[in-house]
């Protein structure tokens, strides 16, 4: 069975940095929700971070995307943006 692989440090960064850019664009229609980042681009938008993380995980059978809150406070959540794990509820 193969290692599971996980987001860098560098990854994160990079993903952190494309939501930051896209941040004024997302606050006009999301404000208050989370999306999906994977490979420096934000995706779709969910009305919780549970779902969010649920889609992630349909959409690519993996744990390579993070997830960022919509707000004007952006926190960067770096490798907290994976605690919710499959199982939780």
């Amino acid at each position: 069975m193969p290692k599971q692989r996980y987001l860098t440090d560098e990854e994160l960064d990079k993903n952190y940095n494309a939501f930051s850019a896209a941040l004024p664009e997302l606050l006009k229609n999301h404000a208050g929700r989370y999306v999906i980042v994977r490979d420096e681009k934000v995706l779709d938008a969910y009305d919780t971070i549970r779902d969010a993380h649920l889609a992630g995980w349909r959409l690519f059978n993996d744990d390579l995307f993070s997830v960022q809150e919509v707000t004007d406070e952006p926190v960067y959540l770096g490798v907290l943006s994976h605690v919710i794990g499959r199982g939780s509820s």
